[in-house]
């Protein structure tokens, strides 16, 4: 059965874990924290550093050694070495240019809103054939407000001209899923292998999500039939 979008005007993705199979990448550099400090993971980290957040896992490093390193030094080092993965081998997510050149045939309009520093963002997109598709791309710092807050999606709407009931958030994290729909948009997830391991995050995604697909070519066929 197809999912309905009539009234929607545009459709805002997030990238990592959305557009982009960047994920896997994020959680490896997990690992590389403490090997480039010659430092083993510690015993309470190892049934969660796989799937943590970079930013859960640098507050959790700075807590154990404070000595050694600030919160904004060590995302700074994540998004540098992201950069590299970013500039050179992270793939779109499967079906992700089929289904932006669907919605771009059809008159809906779309924008990448991205806690990633915008500029990184949209090399990426650029590199990957994803960026010709989008108005813009924006990202936290950008437009002020976190993605886990709903004035960020209000604010995004307003950019594109449009009421936040006139658009739809495609996304894989329920934090932002929740914040978009308590903005007033639809949120749709796609799949993130990643999440797959949290069961607390999955029990989330499928409460929020007012459609859930594996890739983006089960989102073709649910809205499109195609």
């Amino acid at each position: 059965m197809k999912t309905d979008i009539s009234g929607v005007r545009a459709f805002l993705f997030d990238m990592d874990g959305t557009l982009l199979e960047s994920m896997s990448h994020w959680r490896r550099e997990n690992r590389k924290f403490f090997e480039r400090r010659n430092l083993p993971v510690p015993e309470n980290l190892h049934g969660e550093i796989d799937i943590m957040t970079s930013g859960a896992l640098v507050r959790r490093f700075v807590e154990m050694y404070p000595d050694k390193i600030t919160y904004e030094e060590g995302m700074r080092e994540f998004m540098e070495c992201m950069k590299v993965h970013y500039d050179t081998d992270i793939a779109p997510k499967p079906g992700a240019e089929a289904f932006l050149k669907a919605l771009s045939s059809r008159g809906i309009r779309m924008c990448v809103a991205t806690a990633t520093h915008k500029d990184v963002a949209e090399r990426a997109l650029k590199r990957t054939g994803l960026l010709q598709y989008f108005e813009f791309v924006t990202d936290n710092i950008e437009v002020g407000v976190h993605k886990g807050n709903k004035e960020f999606y209000i604010s995004v709407a307003h950019r594109l001209s449009l009421s936040p009931s006139e658009c739809v958030m495609f996304e894989d994290a329920p934090y932002a899923m929740r914040a978009a729909k308590e903005a007033g948009m639809r949120a749709f997830a796609i799949e993130e292998k990643i999440n797959l391991h949290d069961s607390e995050k999955m029990a989330a995604v499928f409460e929020l999500a007012d459609l859930y697909v594996k890739d983006f070519y089960e989102a073709s066929r649910a809205l499109f039939g195609e």
